[in-house]
């Protein structure tokens, strides 16, 4: 049995657009977090890219212009 025959013809239009303002709910819910907690989020983010070495960027590796650490 097609998914479609258990939604009443006339009732399909309402379906639709409950969906349709949910999703626009959810979507201004991410724009106001995303807002709210943008620059918090992308310190975080910068913080731990900067305490993460880049491969081949140790001591170990003989990279230039790194002096080794006794």
């Amino acid at each position: 049995m097609p998914w479609r025959s258990l939604v009443p013809k006339r009732e399909s239009g309402q379906a639709v657009i409950e969906y349709a303002l949910v999703l626009a709910l959810v979507a201004a819910g991410l724009l106001v977090g995303l807002l709210l907690f943008g620059s918090s989020l992308g310190g975080a983010y910068g913080r731990a890219a900067d305490r993460v070495q880049a491969p081949g960027s140790g001591p170990e590796s003989g990279a230039v212009g790194r002096e080794p650490t006794d």
